[in-house]
């Protein structure tokens, strides 16, 4: 809406090679979430120290809600957000049939995340993936993937923004793993208006 940022949804060309296909997001331990544009004015993250420890703040209801699982949804303003459980970095793209999923990277050895992600993603097409049961909300266009004590307007870590269609989604989830890598893929399957 008006006055909401637009951060870039173009990958950042002056990343190193390897890291320039898709929207990186690194952040020094705590959730990352997908939030909702429309809603994203009631997310307040942690807007200090005290908020970070109080179990009450946004950002402590972040991350009470991935304590046991790797991602939750949780209530912001009138709707809800993703939240993912410490991710040493998470971004998105689409799978090959088109749907938008965000990546939780949790472990890699070489440079070329582009490569561990393609990879990743060949190996669940969309009948493979399980049905996490958590279903996400957009009354308005696009969420932001953004670090869970940061809100979109003020961060530290960087945001960006996921374009996607108002609807209800479906989130399914899988996994690959390789030698030393490892990443969880979180796929958004519209499941009508």
């Amino acid at each position: 809406g008006a006055g909401s940022p637009a951060p870039t949804t173009r990958p950042n060309a002056a990343a190193p090679a390897g890291m320039n296909k898709h929207s990186y997001l690194a952040a020094d331990g705590g959730p990352h979430m997908l939030l909702p544009v429309g809603i994203a004015s009631s997310w307040s993250g942690a807007s200090s120290m005290a908020a970070a420890l109080n179990p009450k703040s946004d950002y402590g209801r972040a991350c009470a809600a991935t304590t046991s699982t790797q991602m939750a949804a949780i209530t912001v303003g009138p709707g809800a957000a993703l939240v993912f459980a410490d991710p040493p970095m998470t971004a998105w793209g689409t799978s090959a049939d088109g749907l938008v999923e965000v990546y939780d990277l949790k472990s890699w050895t070489g440079t070329n995340l582009d490569a561990l992600i393609d990879r990743a993603t060949a190996t669940l097409p969309t009948p493979s993936m399980t049905d996490t049961g958590v279903k996400l909300r957009l009354e308005v266009p696009d969420a932001f993937l953004l670090y869970a004590g940061d809100t979109p307007t003020s961060t530290a870590y960087g945001v960006h923004r996921v374009p996607l269609p108002p609807g209800t989604y479906r989130v399914l989830s899988g996994s690959y793993s390789g030698p030393g890598e490892s990443v969880a893929i979180y796929r958004l399957q519209r499941t009508g208006t």
